[in-house]
């Protein structure tokens, strides 16, 4: 999941120009797949019990 979301942002960020703008998305983007990540973990934790 996390390297699938990845792929994406690196296909993502190619397409906007300007380094900040590009710096921006990636931060963004990869702190929202982390959280999903961080989420379905969490999920999985709590249906287990």
């Amino acid at each position: 999941m996390l390297l699938y979301g990845l792929m994406l942002l690196r296909q993502h960020t190619i397409k906007i120009k300007g380094g900040n703008v590009v710096l921006f998305a990636e931060h963004h983007l990869a702190t929202f797949f982390l959280s999903l990540t961080l989420l379905n973990s969490l999920s999985i934790d709590i249906t287990q019990r």
